[in-house]
């Protein structure tokens, strides 16, 4: 329908309006406010149910339709890099478009271009049916590579929609930008890719190659469109394989030379390059990889090339020899030569030189570089190449060398030799059935012993690679002799089961040496060799050079020898030497043999019998000498010696020898046998000798007393031979020491046996006794203790020395029998006491003895501490009792050595912070970590604790009723004089024992330790032996109240002195000028060592100043008075003030004192020479009035500073009225003025009435601040 629709209205009288339809343009958004018009404005009504077309053609650079499949095998438009990728949209409506909108979008939805267009549907009056052109939509140039989807909407101007393209397009409405060349996945050789040469100079080979690359075009790519193999000149397409679908370039053929690369492409013409890498990376060996071929110039050479190098070795000329097989033989090393270089049109370059054993197949050498340049850093295509070698080993040489290029291509070349650089040898000489094998180590000895003609033999040899033996020298050398020379060629020699030898024969009577050499066809001769000499020798020779020699050792007395008789032999044998030599002695009943040996030249007996070598000749033993000895008391005692020779002759002798041994036997003995000590008698005594001898007589029998000969009757006493018995006797009576003996000889000259005799006292006399026991007896009080027990320490006249004298001739210091006893330190002085053992002690005793006045003296000192008692029994060497003088004692009563002084044995656990490594002097400071703890204490211990000497010095300043404090002075208290005293003592404790070992102890306990202070002690132990402790001192302080000990003396409250001059109790820091302050004494306290410093410290901003107060005075406490701790007085001069404070100054300041870190504050200054402000009331001025009815107040407030009330006043109409509250008349009218510390502020009270009106504020320091007087001021209403 297309019309012009109009409504007409008509009312009942026929009158009618028409109203015709606005345009509503929707491209507008919006609606016109009227949609009716009264004007006819020709507007059409069109009703179309026809939907808009569209076409789309795709256009690009190459062809119009890329159309390839797509990785799903369905085709599909495909657009490259270009900026003439296109889509070109027709659109067309039968009644007219209104717009169109293009939407392009990717993979994940998102939009990547978007197209939108609204047509002007009216031209020239008609509406717009089509577009009249294409509408194209250009694909952007930097659009990704990727698969993306268009939406296209047309719609009309009736509200048609379509979405649909009118024609056929391939894959509409997908389509793939694809700018992303293929690659190469993998690739594949013809031949083993290893048999490629990758160098990073270049890629070398032999054969023909053919190279299939399996290619991959990206997921949303076109497909791969082919690829070329550029190499130098020549380019190979490659083809595709129809069973494999890879891409081949084939039977790539050698003396191909140049850069290769391969590019592979798309077919929208995407491509990438690739080249072949050399050595580097090392993991991608003979891979491709991506380059750009604007780069070729730094790509890897190839070259496939089938020349082989050159290569030769040579022999040295200085062989020695060559045998009948033509092999050349040399005798020592040997250098040999190897030249070797690449050749041909192409050459790869030598890539290695090897010399390998073709015996072994090992290689020998390999070069890889020649001059110092590596084959692998370039192409080594020099003709120079030239290599020395050795070979300096025996053996045979047959090598070959071998030359590579880098294509693989290779030669060789061989030589053949032999090296024999070993000496040859002697191995064996034989004689007779005799076989000395090498090594032959001889210094010119023999071995070899026959009696007639020997047949000898050399063998030899060769070792190893030989080149055979030329001759053999055979040599004799005869003692004292020419040397005789027999050379054997190689024709002379003969072989056996031991192997080649050559012989001849030594003939009898020889004395001497053979010796060989032996050399090789190479001149090589061996040294000359040795075997052990030889020596042929028979039965006459034998009996001229051998002798025996026997010869007594000793002097015969009446034909009879009297003592074992030793003979000396001497055996010789100078021409083959002694072999062995027998010997007997019959009547001993002994025999033995003497070895010797040519082998280590030594003498072997059976029996010790002083056996030596006295001669030699080389290896054998010419002389030997030995000694027999003869034992047997017997007469005719037969000696028998034989020898044999090396060649086995034998020469024998004998002797006979007489011996008599037997010396007599001489003995005495007592008759009395009961002695004391061994040789003592109180009686008389007998003697009886006795004689046993064969041949005796009397008359050389002698008996001595005293060395005086004594005659005795002898007497036969039976026995027969060397027993027979004679004897006699002899009686002494008296008193006095004996020694009696008997002396003989026997007619062969033996003297008799040794007889001590008999050595006897005889003694009655009682010894005297004298001592100081009787000194060491209880009962007497002890002047230190006053105990009447005994107790020494060994100091002065308290010794426990001892004396006993003894006079006895007959005397022994065991004869005394003393016993010294001892028990525990501290054990009971009850001698009676069964709970406690004594043991017997052995001191240190000194003895002197005057045997001239028979006197013997015993001193000795006890120095251990224990408690003892001593006993002595005296008696002397015959048994008579001691007898003990008068004043003397046998026994001392019970006493104790005590030298151990009394030690410190314990104090307070806190106490030793500070100590002397003893422990015995001690500071110590119970500060507020301490506040728990009780009073320090200091215990001593001993095993006879008597008392505790101390003398207590303590400072307590403390400040009484606000600050006030006196002088600063010591309080001392000291131990009781006496001991029985200590019980009043509150001080002490003691504890006391009688056990053994157990210490008493004293503890003492710092009195009144109650208030901060420092408190000294000096202290020492006595024990009741008198000893002393060591002094102990220790000083205590005590700061739980107070963070450092100082005060400031002399402060009184009613003098206003001290700490009053500066500060009140209830108002704090008085205000003072500089010029108003006071000498101030401050005492403080001290660690000994440490610096004290008093500091002004300002109130607000905490900073110190040092004011350099200096100690005057003598040291209150020095450190001979207290130990670690001093005590100073220290003065602040009141003219300080005057000279460091001259500005005008308003200033608080602490007075501190400081030590060691600690500190105190001991009060406030307040220095201020400003007057005093205040705020005055606005009304109070001149023709003031203060309004109200009845008495008012004028207040002056903010006052800033503390006023003396006595000096501050105001004025009222003239008078001066002090500020104390009390009302004064002025003008017939009271009045009063009250100042108010606490509310810092002046009142005044005043009736009504005119006044004039002042006042004066003067602060604690003097200054003055003066109001001044209004006049006509008005009070009340």
């Amino acid at each position: 329908m297309d019309c012009k629709p109009y409504i007409t209205i008509s009312d009942n009288v026929g009158n009618e309006v028409s109203y015709y339809f606005t345009t509503v343009d929707a491209n507008n958004g919006g609606e016109p406010e009227e949609k009716l018009s009264l004007t006819d404005n020709g507007v059409r009504l069109i009703i179309d149910s026809n939907a808009p077309v569209f076409t789309v053609q795709a256009e690009g650079p190459e062809q119009k339709q890329n159309v390839f499949p797509d990785s799903n095998g369905k085709d599909a438009q495909f657009f490259g890099v270009s900026e003439e990728n296109k889509l070109n949209f027709t659109f067309s409506d039968d009644k007219g478009l209104k717009g169109y909108n293009v939407v392009i979008k990717d993979e994940k939805g998102r939009t990547a271009a978007k197209y939108t267009l609204e047509k002007d549907h009216l031209k020239d009056g008609e509406l717009v049916k089509a577009d009249g052109k294409d509408a194209p939509i250009s694909i952007p140039v930097d659009m990704p590579s990727g698969k993306y989807t268009i939406e296209t909407e047309v719609s009309d101007l009736a509200g048609n929609v379509s979405k649909k393209p009118e024609n056929s397009i391939k894959g509409y409405p997908v389509f793939y930008v694809d700018k992303i060349a293929p690659v190469i996945k993998g690739v594949k050789y013809s031949v083993d890719k290893n048999t490629l040469n990758y160098k990073l100079f270049g890629i070398y080979g032999t054969d023909t190659i053919s190279i299939a690359i399996e290619a991959q075009d990206n997921v949303n790519g076109c497909g791969v469109g082919g690829a070329d193999l550029v190499w130098g000149r020549n380019t190979y397409h490659a083809t595709i394989d129809g069973s494999t679908g890879k891409l081949v370039f084939n039977n790539v053929s050698p003396n191909n030379y140049g850069k290769p690369y391969i590019v592979v492409r798309d077919r929208l013409g995407n491509k990438n390059s690739y080249l072949f890498t050399a050595n580097s990376p090392s993991e991608k060996v003979g891979e491709l990889v991506i380059k750009s071929p604007e780069n070729a110039e730094k790509w890897v050479m190839m070259m496939l090339e089938n020349n082989p190098p050159f290569v030769d070795i040579i022999g040295a000329e200085n062989y020695k020899y060559v045998d009948g097989n033509g092999k050349k033989w040399y005798d020592s090393e040997v250098d040999y030569k190897v030249v070797a270089y690449d050749k041909g049109s192409l050459r790869s370059g030598l890539k290695a030189v090897t010399v390998y054993d073709q015996l072994t197949n090992k290689p020998l050498h390999t070069k890889t570089e020649y001059n110092g340049v590596k084959f692998e850093s370039g192409a080594y295509i020099e003709n120079d190449p030239e290599y020395t070698f050795n070979a300096g080993q025996d053996g045979h040489y047959k090598l070959k060398a071998i030359a590579v290029d880098n294509a693989g291509n290779e030669s060789f070349d061989t030589e053949e030799f032999y090296i024999d650089n070993k000496t040859p040898e002697i191995t064996a000489f034989t004689l007779s059935n005799a076989r000395e094998n090498a090594p032959f180590v001889h210094q010119g000895s023999y071995g070899y012993f026959f009696e007639t003609d020997v047949t000898a033999r050399v063998y030899v040899r060769d070792p190893e690679v030989s080149s055979g033996i030329r001759a053999v020298t055979l040599y004799t050398n005869e003692v004292g002799g020419n040397e005789v020379i027999m050379n054997v060629d190689p024709t002379m020699l003969k072989q056996d089961e031991n192997g080649v030898y050559a012989e001849f024969v030594i003939q009898k009577g020889f004395k001497g040496h053979i010796a060989a050499k032996v050399t090789d066809n190479v001149g090589h001769s061996s040294d000359t060799q040795t075997p052990d000499g030889t020596v042929i020798e028979d039965s006459q020779l034998h009996s001229e050079h051998a002798t025996i020699t026997i010869t007594p050792l000793g002097t015969a007395v009446n034909g009879f020898y009297n003592h074992p008789l030793t003979l000396d032999v001497t055996v010789k044998d100078s021409f083959s030497g002694i072999a062995d030599i027998d010997w007997s002695i019959e009547k001993d009943n002994k025999s033995g043999q003497l070895r010797t040996s040519t082998e280590d030249m030594s003498l072997i007996s059976t029996a010790d019998v002083e056996q030596k070598v006295t001669a030699t000749d080389a290896n054998l033993i010419t002389e030997v000498n030995f000694r027999l000895l003869v034992e047997s008391d017997e007469n005719d005692n037969n000696v028998n010696i034989s020898m044999t020779d090396n060649a086995g002759n034998k020469l024998s002798t004998s002797a006979v020898y007489s011996l008599d041994l037997t010396a007599p036997a001489v003995s005495t003995s007592l008759g009395n046998t009961k002695s004391k000590n061994g040789m003592y008698y109180d009686e008389a005594q007998t003697v009886d000798f006795n004689i046993l001898e064969r041949n005796f007589s009397a008359d050389d029998a002698k008996v001595l007393v005293n060395g005086e000969e004594r005659k005795v009757t002898w007497s036969d006493g039976g026995g027969t031979g060397n027993n027979a018995a004679h004897t006699a006797k002899l009686e002494l009576k008296e008193d006095g020491e004996y020694t009696v003996t008997v002396q003989y000889t026997d007619l062969a000259g033996n003297a008799g046996t040794y007889d001590a005799g008999q050595h006897f006292i005889i003694d009655k006399t009682k010894p005297v006794i004298t001592n100081n026991f009787a000194d060491f007896k209880t009962g007497t009080p002890d002047d230190v203790s006053g105990s009447t027990e005994l107790y020494y320490n060994n100091e002065g006249d308290r010794k426990a020395s001892f004396e006993v004298n003894v006079t006895e001739k007959n005397f022994d210091e065991s004869d005394l029998n003393i016993k010294v006893y001892s028990k525990y330190p501290g054990s009971s002085h009850d001698e009676d006491n069964t709970d406690e053992e004594w043991l017997e002690t052995m001191p240190e005793f000194n003895w002197t003895h005057d045997d001239k006045n028979s006197t013997h003296k015993l001193t000795f000192d006890l120095n251990e501490d224990s408690v003892y008692k001593i006993e002595i029994k005296p008696e002397d060497r015959a048994g008579n009792a001691g007898d003990i003088k008068e004043g003397s004692a046998d026994r001392t009563d019970v006493f104790e050595v005590d030298t151990t002084a009394p030690v410190l044995g314990a104090r307070s656990d806190g106490d030793y912070a500070e100590l002397t490594d003893d422990n015995y002097n001690a500071l110590a400071v119970y500060d507020l970590d301490r506040l728990e703890d009780e009073a320090p204490f200091v215990e001593f211990t001993d095993t006879n604790l008597y008392r505790l000497e101390y003398e207590l010095t303590a400072f307590k300043p403390s400040y009484k009723d606000g600050r006030e404090i006196g002088e600063i002075k010591p309080e001392e208290s000291k131990s009781k004089a006496k001991y029985a005293d200590y019980e009043d003592d509150k001080t002490l404790e003691i504890a006391k024992s009688d056990k053994a070992l157990e210490q008493d102890r004293i503890k003492f306990t710092v009195p009144d330790f109650e208030d901060d202070g420092v408190y000294s002690v000096k202290m020492y132990a006595v024990d009741l032996a008198g000893n002393k402790s060591e002094i102990s001192e220790n000083t205590y302080v005590r700061i739980l109240n107070t963070p450092l000990l100082a005060y400031i003396e002399n402060s009184s409250k009613k003098d206003g002195t001290g700490w009053y001059s500066f500060e009140d109790d209830e108002y704090g820091p008085i205000s003072k000028q500089p010029s108003s302050f006071e000498d101030l004494d401050i005492v403080m306290f001290s660690k000994t060592g440490s610096t004290p410093k008093l500091l002004l410290v300002d109130k607000d901003t905490e900073a110190e100043t040092d004011t350099g107060a200096t100690a005057v005075g003598e040291d209150i406490i020095s450190n001979d008075d207290m130990y670690m701790v001093n005590a100073r007085r220290y003065r602040l001069p009141g003219d300080y003030f005057t000279t460091n404070f001259t500005e005008d100054v308003d200033t608080r300041l602490y007075l501190r004192a400081e030590n060691d870190g600690e500190h105190i504050d001991l009060g406030e200054l307040y220095i201020d020479n400003t007057k005093p402000l205040c705020t005055t009331p606005d009304y109070l001025k001149n023709w003031g009035w203060l309004r109200g009815s009845g008495e008012q107040t004028i207040s002056f407030t903010n006052i800033s500073e503390v006023l003396d009330d006595k000096e501050t006043v105001v004025y009222i109409n003239g008078k001066e009225i002090s500020a104390n509250g009390e009302p004064v008349e002025v003008d017939g009218k009271k009045v009063s003025a009250v100042y108010s510390v606490n509310d810092d502020k002046l009142t005044l009270t005043m009736p009504t009435g005119f006044y004039s009106v002042g006042a004066k504020l003067v602060d604690k320091a003097g200054n003055m601040h003066i109001i001044n007087e209004v006049d006509h001021f008005e009070v009340g209403n």
